[in-house]
């Protein structure tokens, strides 16, 4: 659950020019881990306490639902993730994490460590659901202090704000 909360926090992993986002090693470990206290209940013999095994079961299920509300969440507002080119000369990466329901679209920009881990550092608004980064109208480019991306809209619908700056520190 602590990946899911820090995906919700801002947290992204990107391995090379793929983007794991946090709920999906979260949702793994929350199954390992109900898999393995139900074998351990299985096992165990002559338990007095019922208590716990029934407060294990409201949390697990409880979790397994947020886990669950979380993936559906992602599919159903059609998120795409993406790694921008060109990297920074140090390493770092800026990646976008674009979304659209109905007539409205998102996005968020990511700062990605060379490491491969990185932080929310903006994010937008688009009317009519477009997509700038899908549709390839934006720029971005790195300076000494970071980069800057410029996203356009489609000429008739806004994104706002249009300007964010991914930030690389150095290590």
């Amino acid at each position: 659950m602590m990946l899911v909360v820090l995906g919700w926090c801002g947290l992204i992993l990107v391995f090379g020019p793929s983007v794991l986002p946090p709920w999906i090693p979260g949702t793994a470990l929350l199954i390992a881990a109900i898999i393995l206290n139900h074998t351990a209940r299985r096992v165990r013999t002559g338990e007095k306490d019922r208590i716990m095994p029934v407060l294990w079961r409201v949390v697990s299920t409880m979790a397994a639902v947020g886990c669950v509300v979380a993936f559906i969440g992602d599919a159903f507002f059609s998120a795409n993730y993406t790694v921008l080119k060109p990297s920074a000369p140090g390493g770092c990466r800026a990646v976008v994490r674009e979304s659209s329901f109905l007539m409205s679209g998102a996005g968020q920009v990511y700062s990605i460590h060379p490491i491969g881990v990185g932080w929310r550092t903006g994010t937008w608004t688009a009317d009519d659901g477009i997509r700038p980064i899908g549709d390839k109208q934006y720029e971005l480019s790195w300076g000494v202090a970071g980069g800057l991306l410029t996203l356009r809209g489609d000429g008739r619908n806004p994104v706002y704000p249009s300007l964010h700056e991914p930030i690389c520190h150095s290590t």
